[in-house]
């Protein structure tokens, strides 16, 4: 990332390195792999980080089972401050530390699409990341402006409420459907915001982010379109790891503990009729309790570790592509300063999206 040198603040960028076309899914990975040692870290960052919850969350269990067997008052008090230790530590360091991974993944993506570089060696995600943090300063200053940009997008909604108050007919569904998709692209457009501003070198995160957004409030159709699109394909791909997942290791489960729960109930001298009965139930509650457990973990894997990184670039792509000429439109930027503010009005922001 070193020795870049970067478009003047607010300056058009150059087209010439982007797709002409909407990236699908699987163009879109092509270019993840152009961001050298990302892919790999990633992955076993999300296996590790996993492990470590997992076993943390195990270790909990085990350790509580056998303070209960001492004195039960004590093990409920401790498994308490253990589940609140993995909540308020535990996760948000988790958490922090794929955020962080993820702003490296904007940085690297950008410079693949919008300069036609490729990291085909050396330690890209690290230098990216110490990029990021060099220019942004500690990742609170990204958070923070990631945390602006959905209190803007959810400023939104208040146009919704007043529409219910004046309407005899019941909107609440309406309402939360929408509300449903914003809070599944309101932290997309907030990576759209770091990579506005990594591209057009502007100094200030939270107000380039502002920028930003109103970019995508200029461009509705085709960016959340196509972030509506990569959401999906992401769940469909994770749904579909999640039945296979589900239904390998429950059938695995299933046949298992149907023998041996059918052969311990015979041996007890439990009619054949009454075994086989036994064993189904035994076996079903089994394959239930081990396969959703493995096959939300797996979903949650595979998602977050490779589909979540083509689902961006989809996104930077497509963003790019269209705001790269574009102008911030000066009444959008003053609907989006107003709904930043803790106290604006949300006046104005019942159209932002049309």
């Amino acid at each position: 990332m070193t020795g870049v040198q970067y478009s003047q603040s607010g300056a058009p960028l150059s087209t010439t390195h982007l797709p002409r076309e909407p990236l699908g899914f699987f163009a879109a990975r092509g270019y993840v792999k152009k961001t050298g040692d990302y892919p790999g870290k990633r992955a076993v960052a999300v296996m590790t980080n996993g492990a470590i919850l997992g076993g943390s969350l195990v270790g909990l269990v085990l350790v509580t089972a056998v303070a209960a067997y001492f004195n039960k008052t004590v093990a409920g008090v401790f498994f308490a401050l253990g589940a609140v230790a993995i909540a308020l530590l535990l996760m948000p360091f988790i958490d922090r530390r794929l955020f962080q991974m993820r702003t490296a993944l904007t940085a690297l993506s950008t410079e693949v699409l919008v300069r036609g570089r490729d990291f085909t060696s050396g330690s890209a995600t690290a230098e990216a990341e110490r990029f990021v943090t060099e220019k942004y300063g500690a990742l609170d200053g990204i958070v923070d402006a990631h945390n602006d940009v959905q209190r803007i997008i959810r400023k939104f909604f208040e146009a919704f409420d007043k529409l219910e108050e004046m309407l005899p007919i019941d909107v609440g569904p309406v309402r939360r459907a929408f509300d449903w998709l914003v809070r599944q692209v309101s932290p997309r457009v907030a990576d759209l915001c770091l990579s506005h501003c990594l591209a057009r070198g502007l100094p200030d995160i939270r107000e380039g982010s502002k920028d930003a957004v109103a970019l995508v409030a200029q461009n509705p159709r085709a960016i959340l379109g196509t972030a509506i699109r990569a959401n999906l394909t992401e769940r469909m791909f994770g749904g579909f790891a999640n039945f296979v997942t589900t239904g390998v290791i429950g059938g695995a489960a299933f046949a298992i503990i149907q023998a041996v729960a059918g052969r311990a109930a015979a041996d007890a001298g439990v009619p054949s009729e009454g075994a086989t009965v036994m064993g189904l139930f035994a076996a079903g509650f089994g394959a239930l309790l081990i396969g959703l457990p493995f096959g939300a973990l797996t979903s949650w894997f595979i998602r977050t570790a490779f589909l979540e990184p083509a689902s961006l670039v989809m996104l930077l792509s497509r963003f790019h592509q269209v705001t790269a000429n574009q102008a911030v439109d000066p009444q959008m930027r003053q609907r989006i300063e107003q709904a930043a503010s803790s106290s604006g009005s949300s006046g104005g922001l019942g159209s932002l999206f049309d």
